[in-house]
């Protein structure tokens, strides 16, 4: 824990600064933003409503924008009376019809007051006459304006006077009030209303932008600088692609972890993408036609592959450039394996989360110094305060730059330079100009802006050198998100989304801080990774853990079947070693039924045992929410499809029972057919309905062959679920147990009640297995219906 010292002052520090500092210094304090995205939503369907609109299933897309000019003008002169007036935080709703014909704007300010928050509309369709044409058109043009006048300024209007009746213009006919010098409080405001083809196509409220007298920004030192970090980030990308061209040419890169970790960055980027609504502001500015949404839609795509293969090669790269063991990369690829709940893993996810607030704060620091001049901090991200989700929104958390920087070029200065000195002159400065550029939220003030990048590469350059690439990654996803927190709790209404993001952080440094105290150990070797032993006796340790995973696996096994009206439940499960792949469950569904089944992993030992672990946690959550057989027994499959491997699957016997109709549904996913014994016709069967097994294919292929069967239970019947380690239990001749004797040994059970019939065909493999250990483990579910089972009570 001695590692974890300077992470855990440094988080303590960080916390303390934001909350001492970032009212004083940042931006966004000025701010009082009193609507959030529902209500913009609410207010602007209520505008297109009015214009003859119906935008209830439009897309749409929420921006926002603040005229910093104003914004500092307010600082500067908060006495001044067109400051009150005139709002520098506007809000943009944009809704484009589902067939592209049409789209409306509303430009709200969401830090006023609920009656002065409109700034305009537009309105663009398809179909608009050219202009008035007759005397009768004009006086219907000048109400509908008037109209719209009423929708920017409510009861207001009569402040106004009309300045320019009708005037002819590209957007058709245009009107223009302004307010009357006598009202009270007057400024110089204006409102402008286009009429075209007996309609209004767009209304704007405009109002004078006083401007401060030092809102030139001195900016050519850091243009200057900022040219030059394009230029060294177009060299390190060149430097990648080469090395990774050069390795695969010799063939000497194992692609899975890159290809790995280039699927996480695609999927991240296309996540940002769909939930910074980048992908639907693509679809709507382009023109009209359903080739150019495909189009936009493919930009999206392509823009997300390209992160993904920027990963790839920077990956692939580093492969080659840092391969020997303890590298950077372990961390990470650790994340990506079968080692992924492990002490490394934990101990860099909780570096990483303990400097984030450090490294957030560090650039109010910068604000708040009075000798580097007095700047605001504007690295707050605006439109995260109307965005669907503000979490996924704020950034990918894996950067191709970072991991360029980290894990390409600073380990190939490491094997290339032999000079300390020279090397770490080299690493610094090239780390603190590359991090000053992308990462800097300074939009003036050189020394600000150059010391923002020295503060991060030296917090990213301590946790590379301690804890590795995750931490670097988890710290940067960290960062984004204290951000977005503190502009949450910037503003009077949105604190809630702000306790969010603290509260799932929290979450994490608890988390990762289990993994590390509870997780294994590992290390990296030159043949990957391995596990460190830890105990004297490896075997010792292998029996006393197979010890506890044995009793661990029955006490998830259902204690007891549930006592239902006019039916009665047994069920045993017996591992054939320490822990086996076969489970039973008894698990109500919402609708009020109870689904019983059992299910067989292929294979047998742990990697059995881990599978049916999770066959019974998948079952065990989708049947909270879910009734429809086929659909759990299709959402199981997906996802043993999806984390699985290949080379193993499930089959599954699942049925689902209404005790007040005694009518019991039933799927079998590549399972054993159950038996079906009915007293009162003297008949036992197999119930063979179709399907294949979990875990092997996905989607419609899986569907198709699924069939639901449904079996009326009358008094009397009984319904066997078993695993194939009944029939196929084998006896020192080598003779199975078979379907027939087990259909038999059903059929001697019909006076019993459903625990002895389940004793009875137990006591039947076990005589003829004669003294031989099962080969699998064996799993029988008996269920009992009716008189027969009362009576033998």
């Amino acid at each position: 824990m001695k590692r974890f010292l300077i992470p855990f002052c440094a988080a303590i520090l960080g916390v303390g600064l934001l909350l001492a500092l970032h009212r004083r210094v940042d931006f966004a304090t000025g701010w009082n933003v009193q609507q959030d995205r529902a209500t913009l939503l609410h207010i602007a369907h209520q505008m297109a409503r009015k214009t003859g609109l119906d935008t209830t299933h439009w897309p749409v897309e929420v921006s926002a924008s603040i005229d910093r000019d104003l914004h500092r003008y307010r600082l500067a002169h908060p006495s001044d009376p067109a400051v009150a007036a005139t709002p520098d935080l506007t809000a943009k709703v944009i809704f484009t019809s589902p067939e592209k014909k049409g789209s409306f704007t509303a430009t709200l300010f969401p830090d006023s007051p609920s009656d002065t928050h409109i700034a305009g509309w537009e309105r663009e369709e398809q179909g608009f006459a050219e202009k008035a044409s007759t005397k009768a058109d004009m006086a219907k043009a000048s109400a509908i304006a008037e109209e719209a006048l009423r929708s920017i300024v409510g009861n207001r209007a009569a402040e106004y006077h009309l300045v320019n009746n009708a005037a002819e213009s590209k957007e058709g006919l245009r009107f223009t009030w302004e307010r009357n010098a006598t009202s009270p409080n007057a400024i110089e405001d204006s409102v402008e209303v286009a009429v075209r083809g007996g309609a209004a196509t767009s209304a704007e409220w405009k109002r004078p932008v006083p401007k401060s007298s030092d809102s030139g920004a001195k900016l050519s030192p850091v243009g200057t600088l900022t040219f030059f970090d394009v230029v060294l980030w177009l060299i390190a990308g060149v430097i990648c692609i080469v090395i990774y061209v050069i390795a695969f040419v010799r063939r000497s890169i194992a692609h899975r972890g890159p290809i790995s970790f280039g699927l996480l960055a695609f999927l991240l980027s296309l996540v940002k993408a769909i939930f910074s609504e980048d992908l639907q502001n693509a679809v709507r500015i382009s023109s009209s036609g359903e080739a150019s949404r495909v189009a936009s839609v493919i930009v999206i795509l392509l823009n997300s592959l390209v992160a993904g293969a920027a990963v790839i090669i920077v990956a692939g790269a580093g492969q080659v450039v840092a391969s020997q063991a303890g590298n950077v990369w372990f961390s990470l690829r650790t994340v990506l394996s079968r080692f992924a709940i492990s002490r490394p893993v934990g101990e860099s996810v909780l570096a990483g989360l303990l400097l984030s607030p450090l490294l957030a704060a560090f650039p109010f620091v910068l604000a708040a110094v009075p000798v580097l001049g007095a700047f605001r901090w504007e690295g707050s991200p605006l439109n995260l305060l109307f965005s669907r989700s503000p979490l996924l929104a704020s950034g990918s958390s894996l950067s191709p730059q970072l991991l360029g920087v980290f894990g390409v070029i600073f380990p190939l200065l490491d094997q290339r330079i032999s000079s300390t000195k020279l090397r770490r002159v080299l690493q610094v400065s090239l780390g603190c100009l590359l991090m000053s550029g992308p990462n800097s939220e300074f939009r003036d003030g050189f020394p600000q802006w150059i010391l923002a990048g020295v503060g991060l590469f030296l917090g990213l350059a301590y946790l590379n050198s301690h804890f590795g690439l995750l931490a670097i990654v988890v710290a940067a996803l960290g960062k984004a998100w204290i951000v977005t927190a503190v502009v949450f709790f910037s503003q009077p209404h949105s604190h809630q989304m702000g306790w969010k993001i603290i509260a799932i952080l929290s979450s994490g440094v608890i988390v990762s801080l289990l993994i590390f105290l509870k997780g294994r150990n590992v290390e990296a070797t030159s043949s990957g990774t391995r596990l460190i032993l830890e105990v004297a006796s490896e075997r010792d340790r292998l029996r006393a853990e197979f010890s506890i995973a044995h009793r661990a696996q029955q006490e998830m096994l259902p204690a007891s079947p549930p006592a239902l009206d006019g039916f009665e439940l047994a069920a045993s499960c017996s591992p054939s070693k320490e822990v086996g792949g076969d489970l039973y469950d008894f698990l109500q569904l919402p609708d009020g039924r109870w689904a019983l089944g059992v299910a067989d992993v292929s294979g047998k030992g742990v990697p059995a045992a881990l599978y049916m672990t999770l066959t019974k946690g998948l079952l065990a959550s989708i049947t909270q929410h879910s009734s429809d057989l086929a659909a759990i027994v299709s959402e199981v499959n997906l996802h043993l499809y999806t984390a699985g491997r290949r080379k193993i699957f499930v089959t599954m016997a699942l049925g689902a029972l209404d005790p007040q109709s005694r009518v019991l549904e039933y799927a079998r996913a590549g399972h054993n057919p159950v038996i079906w014994r009915r007293r009162h016709l003297d008949s036992t069967s197999l119930v063979q309905s179709g399907g294949m097994g979990l875990g092997i294919t996905a989607g419609k292929v899986f569907e198709r062959t699924l069939a639901i069967e449904r079996m009326k239970l009358e008094d009397g019947d009984t319904v066997v679920f078993y695993s194939d380690g009944l029939t196929e239990a084998m006896n020192i001749e080598t003779e199975q147990f078979g379907e027939d004797r087990l259909m038999a040994a059903v059929e001697r059970t019909d006076d019993m009640t459903a625990t002895a019939a389940r004793t009875s065909i137990l006591d039947e493999i076990s005589a003829f297995l004669d003294g031989v250990h099962p080969q699998d483990d064996m799993t029988l579910v008996v269920l009992r219906v009716g008189r027969a089972a009362h009576s033998a009570n």
